[in-house]
């Protein structure tokens, strides 16, 4: 249903592949691996058919042990933007940065979308990933 996977550099984010049947919900953790930078934030919009999917974020583990959380808002409908941050510089470290949890409509069909990613450092610097969509 979904895949994603960026890079730049040795910084990667990742979204493992799977799919769903209609009405059925899946829960994909996002891996990512700062590599050797210092990553203190991360956005990531997912562009989907929302009459398709059913989408919710969630802070994962990496993120919160730096005191990181997670907000989330539909720019347009089709388009969830998710942002991590925190109050601090803190560094995110290798692991699980979210969690999704999408559901297939009981009348949807199961297919890849499209993830576009960005990241920060501690001082705002922008650190831009690549986004591709793995099918």
């Amino acid at each position: 249903m979904l895949g994603m996977a960026a890079s730049l550099s040795a910084q990667t984010i990742s979204l493992g592949e799977t799919l769903e049947n209609p009405g059925e919900t899946a829960n994909l953790s996002i891996q990512f691996n700062p590599g050797s930078a210092a990553v203190a934030g991360v956005q990531f919009d997912i562009l989907y058919d929302p009459a398709q999917f059913t989408i919710t974020p969630s802070v994962g583990s990496v993120a919160t042990a730096e005191g990181k959380s997670v907000s989330m808002a539909p720019p347009v409908p089709g388009d969830l933007r998710v942002i991590i941050v925190g109050l601090n510089k803190n560094a995110i470290a290798s692991g699980v940065i979210a969690e999704l949890a999408v559901q297939v409509a009981a009348n949807g069909k199961p297919n890849a979308e499209t993830i576009a990613v960005s990241a920060v450092d501690p001082y705002g610097k922008s650190l831009e990933l690549r986004a591709k969509t793995v099918v």
